[in-house]
Parts: C-alpha cells; structure tokens; sequence
C-alpha cells in the first residue's frame, strides 16, 4: 500500500519542483518520464523502505528547490531527516539539500548554521532511538553496509535496457541544453542523481 503510493506521489512530486527555473511543460515533461520509470515502479510494487525514504527525500529536495521561507526550509528538512530514519543511506542526499539552500541563500555562513541545526537535531534523534532501543542500527554502520554490498546490483541494467533508449537520448540533449542554457541547474541535478551511483 505505502510503497504503492509513493510509487505515484514521486512522478506528482517532480510537476512542483524548481518552479521558477523550469517551464510548466518541462515540469509535465518530468512527471510523465517518471511514471513511466520502470525503475520506480517494480520498486512501488511491494513493501519497499527505499522508496519510502526516497519519496520523503524527494518531497523535501522539491520544497528547497523552490527558495522556499523558513519555515518551509525547516518542514524539507524535517522531511529529509525522516528519509534517513526510514533508510539510513537517505544521508547519501544531504549535500544536494544542502546546496539547494546555498542556492536559494547565496550566503555559506546562513546554509551552514541551517545544516548545523540539521546535524544537532538528527544526533540528538539518533542518540535518543539509540537510548531508548539498544538494538537500533548504527546510521553509520547502515549506509556503509549498503556501500559496501556484496552483491551486485541492477542499476546498470535498468538504466541501459529497461528504460527506453529515446529517453536517453533526450537526457543527453537536455544535459547538453542545460550545459549552456542553465548549467547550475544542471549542477544541482547531477548532484541529485549522484547517490543512485
């Protein structure tokens, strides 16, 4: 059921993301490619904590990347820090949070009292889960594990021969557009994409 609902909730998610920089038929252009993922829906189609943690994830990175007031900085945050606690390699997607507020305050030292406050509250969420159950899982010890995995994974695969070649295609041509057209927003997305690595 849940990972039913955030299979649809990301695609919805993606029409509300960077408002000011992308066209309203970039913006449908990008729920449509994501519904059609089929990446995201195999992962949707039974109980699944990554795309739990990815949907929470991708609903906080789209509210920072629309320059967004503090309080909703704060709501993105929250929500980021809910994607770690379902699935502790949601860290992997802090620094393009981060440098979406960078983006939005223009300012290191404001980003980094924001990312400070992020830290002091997730540790003391994490020493907190970790005093009341001992048996908790170490983030540290999760998100290495998950780098460190023994076996090989499918995301080559999926990329190369479950998604249609057109639509690589178009990435490439839209990369190379963005290149010159909006090369920080291209920034930001590579940097995005970067944890699926």
């Amino acid at each position: 059921g849940l990972s039913a609902v955030s299979g649809a909730v990301i695609p919805t998610l993606s029409y509300f993301a960077f408002r000011k920089v992308l066209t309203e038929r970039e913006r449908w252009l990008s729920v449509f490619a994501l519904a059609v993922n089929p990446i995201i829906w195999p992962s949707s189609r039974y109980g699944n904590t990554a795309i739990l943690a990815t949907t929470l994830a991708t609903a906080g990175l789209v509210l920072l990347s629309n320059d967004p007031r503090r309080l909703t900085r704060a709501v993105a945050l929250a929500l980021m820090g809910a994607a770690m606690l379902v699935r502790a390699d949601a860290v992997l997607l802090l620094p393009v949070a981060f440098a979406l507020l960078l983006r939005g305050d223009r300012s290191w030292r404001v980003t980094m009292a924001w990312a400070s406050a992020f830290g002091l509250a997730m540790s003391l969420i994490y020493a907190g889960i970790l005093a009341v159950d001992p048996r908790a899982d170490s983030a540290v010890q999760s998100v290495s594990s998950h780098m460190n995995i023994g076996r090989p994974t499918l995301f080559w695969e999926y990329l190369f021969w479950a998604i249609s070649p057109f639509a690589l295609v178009y990435a490439v041509v839209g990369m190379r557009t963005l290149f010159y057209a909006r090369p920080a927003l291209l920034g930001l997305l590579l940097l995005w994409g970067l944890p699926s690595l």
